[in-house]
């Protein structure tokens, strides 16, 4: 974390900002030695439980069990092209109606017309349409009639070229980013395990997903500088713009919410030194808990959910109203030993997921996994809500799947 090198300092002329995080007078804890130590040593501890558990399994894979005695393709059962095409259509559709009308060429961003189901309170709607289409995508790479693949081939890869674009970028939104990386990563798995390539063991190739996370980085920190300054430009001037942007302002890249996030911590721990806040010893994991029903369905039963737009653990921050980093809420209910056990405990079940896919693909595993890398900086950013919704939407959505897959088509 940027608080790192604040360690030994006197606090005497201290920049305005350092990486966007702004040191306002007010900001008493960032000031404060005890509590940037202590914030330090919980990113360190919380690193440490992640990189534990990624070490567990070590970094090799082995894919012989999608190999057999005859040297036979694996046979993956997958949806007829009518039933796919609902799949497909439903999700698009749904990805649709949960944008903004107006992009940030119209009016500036967070000021277009809001989307033609803002009024269901159903806030998760791209993330549904999203692993709709991560289920037709990865049905499409497994289908192993040529014809049949390439029809869905050619209608799915220009609606998600359109989702991504046009229905997120352009509206000054960046939530199908991690989408593309998602997308990739499921491409890739199925690409690894051909049976024609005579691979028995795989290293994860760390390099190449550092590289295009980078890119991937980049995209999301241009987007947020640009989007409240295209209105009214044309391709070529916005074109212009982003190269200005990266040329004469590189450094304020870094300035924007994702950072101010990093101011999360540091309240919680500065509170949790003065003697300001209580331990909550799970109170955040049950409210999670309790607000999994969908606002449409909750408000269909009266039922007034603990976290909704009006109540919220980042509304609790703080310092920082924009989101919460992954730290927080495990500091908050079990101190820096929850810190530790808790991020080791997402990491070993994410690691294993991803193994068990590469050991032995199946649609189910690739959809999961590709679930999971959809909402991970999100999560990372902004709280666990995000990854329980995934998880339990990407449940749903195999259940579906299954009973799909039954139904006669063409």
């Amino acid at each position: 974390m940027p608080l790192v090198g604040f360690i030994g300092k006197d606090f005497v002329n201290l920049p305005n900002n350092i990486l966007g995080i702004p040191l306002k007078e007010n900001y008493t804890y960032l000031f404060d030695q005890q509590t940037i130590e202590l914030t330090t040593m919980l990113a360190a501890t919380g690193m440490t439980g992640i990189l534990l558990a990624f070490s567990m399994s070590g970094n090799t894979i082995n894919l012989i069990k999608n190999y057999n005695l005859k040297n036979e393709i694996k046979y993956f059962k997958t949806l007829p092209i009518t039933i796919w095409l609902f799949w497909t259509l439903f999700g698009f559709i749904l990805f649709w109606m949960s944008s903004p009308q107006e992009s940030i060429f119209q009016v500036q961003h967070t000021f277009a017309k809001p989307s033609y189901i803002s009024n269901l309170n159903f806030n998760s709607a791209w993330l549904v349409a999203s692993i709709v289409l991560t289920f037709s995508f990865t049905d499409s790479l497994l289908e192993q009639r040529k014809n049949n693949r390439a029809i869905k081939l050619l209608i799915l890869l220009p609606l998600i070229f359109y989702s991504i674009v046009i229905l997120d970028l352009s509206k000054g939104d960046r939530e199908t980013l991690p989408w593309i990386f998602s997308l990739f990563l499921i491409y890739y798995y199925i690409k690894l395990t051909d049976i024609n390539k005579k691979i028995k063991i795989f290293k994860i190739p760390f390099f190449k997903i550092l590289i295009i996370s980078s890119l991937i980085l980049i995209i999301n920190l241009i987007i947020s500088k640009a989007r409240q300054h295209l209105v009214g430009l044309n391709f070529f001037e916005s074109f212009d713009l982003m190269l200005s942007i990266i040329k004469n302002d590189f450094s304020s890249l870094f300035q924007g919410t994702w950072t101010i996030i990093l101011l999360s911590p540091v309240g919680i721990v500065g509170e949790y030194l003065e003697g300001y806040s209580d331990l909550l010893l799970g109170k955040d994991y049950l409210d999670i808990f309790l607000s999994i029903p969908p606002g449409f369905i909750s408000d269909l039963f009266n039922y007034e959910r603990p976290l909704n737009a009006f109540s919220s653990h980042i509304r609790e921050m703080v310092y920082s109203h924009s989101g919460i980093h992954i730290i927080v809420l495990p500091f908050r209910n079990f101190e820096i030993l929850g810190v530790f056990l808790i991020l080791m405990i997402w990491a070993y079940f994410i690691n294993r997921i991803e193994k068990k896919t590469m050991e032995n693909i199946s649609l189910e595993k690739l959809t999961l996994i590709g679930s999971i890398l959809l909402v991970l900086p999100h999560w990372m950013w902004y709280g666990d809500k995000i990854f329980v919704n995934a998880m339990i939407i990407w449940f749903i959505f195999k259940f579906f799947y299954k009973i799909s897959i039954k139904l006669k088509g063409f």
